[in-house]
């Protein structure tokens, strides 16, 4: 199944402009050279709809791949902050079979007169496809992305599906946008105020060690998800540093490789989860805690010459940073 990740979109070249052109089927002229036809992925959710649907205004294009069957596509982001968005992507030439090559589909679905097929997505429950069909071998696609709440993949897509299928043949035309969302935002977690460096006293870097003189605040350019790391003290081999993360808008289960599994591990009558070798390289463990619905703490740490060891710092580091994080 060729479906390309929303979040692997922000790495990209971005181009200046939100076209790029396929062969059509349009007649050319006696003594003309065959007609293109534009396919403006971007133009399918213009700046008012996109924001009634809680998405950026302006969309990121990226020119198509034809050598990987990948169609045009542009890249809407959450406005809100989380981690998802939806990417639009418009092909005229590559067929919905070589796209999908024999993806389940898990549900069909009607949105703005068209016909949408909601494809299963080989990368997990937080993407999410929305697929429809276009006169010939064209088709459109709304894959919607919710990587801190999987279960909201769809909720995106399935509300812009009837903004794109206005702009499309046979679709059904808008005649009022959606209404923004009016529910409260999230409170403002617990961790707002605190200061992760300050979540190991400088006696307990000590104990657990580490050098107080390798502290580093991590995280810099994401307001939303500060950290701080304490180095350890063997050298370049053995024990790795421990990183201390706040997600000040990040469920427990929200960070990468933590969404499933884990052990349960109290300290302190809170309950901790600890993952260890989740991202399988071998040498990593993960703890994760839930400070409130919406944002939590993760430590991660490991040791490179001893699987048996990975989770040894981290585990020590549990009982210390607990009574030191705010109720």
């Amino acid at each position: 199944m060729k479906i390309k990740l929303a979040v692997a979109l922000a790495g990209l070249t971005l181009l200046a402009a939100c076209t790029t052109t396929v062969v059509g089927s349009a007649k050319s002229k006696p003594g003309q050279g065959p007609i293109e036809q534009a396919t403006d992925p971007c133009s399918l959710l213009p700046a008012d709809q996109a924001t009634a649907v809680g998405l950026d205004p302006k969309g990121k294009f990226t020119k198509a791949d034809k050598a990987r069957k990948l169609p045009p596509s542009c890249d809407f982001k959450s406005t809100d902050g989380a981690s998802g968005g939806v990417t639009v992507t418009w092909s005229a030439d590559i067929t919905v079979d070589q796209y999908y090559n024999g993806a389940q589909v898990a549900e069909e679905l009607q949105f703005g007169g068209l016909k949408w097929t909601h494809y299963k997505n080989p990368f997990g429950d937080s993407f999410c496809s929305l697929m429809t069909r276009l006169d010939g071998n064209g088709f459109v696609e709304l894959l919607g992305t919710n990587l801190t709440t999987p279960e909201k993949s769809c909720d995106v897509s399935k509300a812009a599906a009837p903004l794109v299928s206005s702009h499309l043949k046979g679709g059904t035309p808008v005649t009022a946008l959606p209404s923004p969302s009016t529910s409260a935002s999230a409170p403002p977690s617990p961790l707002a105020a605190a200061k992760a460096c300050e979540m190991v006293k400088p006696d307990q870097v000590t104990a657990l060690g580490l050098t107080a003189a390798g502290m580093e605040e991590l995280g810099k350019t994401k307001p939303e998800q500060p950290g701080c790391e304490w180095q350890d003290t063997d050298g370049a081999r053995g024990q790795k540093p421990l990183d201390l993360w706040f997600g000040l808008t990040k469920p427990a289960k929200g960070w990468p490789y933590l969404d499933k599994g884990g052990e349960p591990v109290d300290a302190g009558g809170k309950k901790w989860t600890l993952f260890s070798d989740p991202s399988e390289d071998g040498v990593s463990c993960y703890a994760s805690l839930e400070i409130s619905p919406t944002s939590s703490v993760m430590l991660t740490s490991g040791y490179l010459d001893d699987k048996a060891k990975i989770c040894d710092l981290v585990k020590a580091a549990i009982p210390v940073v607990t009574p030191n994080l705010p109720s």
